[in-house]
């Protein structure tokens, strides 16, 4: 719980209590505890050293707020699309360094900013703005591309790269926005949200030569459809299997992963 990671270093510092924490190649940072105050408690850095120089990066992840985001995402049982977006784009945010720079943009019928570009603020301040907005209205795809790449225009980073994140339930009016960004070189990719994703996303997947990225599988408890309480390990392997080499319930579009 949030409230617990919050209390940690007052417990630790103020109290002078102990805390001993272990784990393997999955924990620490790569476990979501980079940039939390779990971190500031540990005498230790959770951002790994880098062993040859990278260069920085100038993300703008871009969030479909319609109003057909409301609706379940897929595996059902109380996530709705927006939800997953949002989770989405705050474990995007968690593979990112204090060299990188990040901003949000959001959408229906018009966009807005939920967080300008900026150096990358802690954790906390990109869960408060992901929690700052709800769904909307109508849908234009167009405004929310437009400003993320004015924004990245503008930076001076060497990679600038826009992830879109809707179900594309939406007129495709941006192929010559996305040709005008792959000339001034930003790049963007598609994150498919939802089982009934619009196959026109493929068109952004094309023009930008970048895949549409989808996973198949279900997520956790409680969020797991009752369909998949009953099915065997059987069915359920054909199924992630089918979606992973043939396609996502008739998008013509195949999962890249297991979630």
């Amino acid at each position: 719980p949030q409230a617990l990671l919050e209390n940690l270093p007052i417990y630790v510092r103020e109290l002078g209590r102990g805390l001993a924490m272990t784990g393997g190649v999955d924990s620490f940072g790569a476990g979501g505890y980079r940039r939390t105050p779990v971190e500031d408690a540990l005498p230790v850095s959770l951002d790994p050293r880098d062993t040859i120089d990278q260069p920085d990066l100038a993300l703008v992840m871009v969030i479909d707020r319609s109003g057909s985001m409301d609706e379940p995402g897929a595996g059902g049982a109380g996530r709705t699309k927006l939800d997953l977006a949002k989770e989405a784009v705050y474990q995007a945010s968690l593979g990112l360094s204090e060299r990188d720079k990040i901003g949000l943009v959001v959408f229906d019928d018009t966009a807005q900013w939920a967080l300008d570009v900026q150096p990358l603020p802690p954790a906390v301040e990109i869960e408060r703005v992901l929690g700052s907005f709800g769904p909307g209205g109508g849908t234009d795809i167009r405004p929310g591309i437009e400003r993320a790449a004015e924004a990245l225009a503008q930076t001076d980073a060497k990679i600038k790269h826009v992830i879109l994140l809707t179900d594309g339930i939406a007129e495709s009016n941006y192929s010559d926005l996305i040709a005008q960004m792959r000339a001034a070189d930003i790049t963007i990719s598609t994150f498919a949200v939802g089982a009934d994703a619009n196959p026109n996303l493929r068109a952004v997947s094309e023009a930008a030569r970048l895949p549409i990225v989808a996973p198949t599988g279900i997520y956790r408890e409680p969020w797991v459809p009752r369909w998949a309480h009953d099915a065997s390990e059987e069915e359920l392997t054909a199924w992630m299997l089918g979606e992973l080499g043939d396609e996502i319930a008739g998008t013509g579009v195949r999962a890249a992963w297991i979630k």
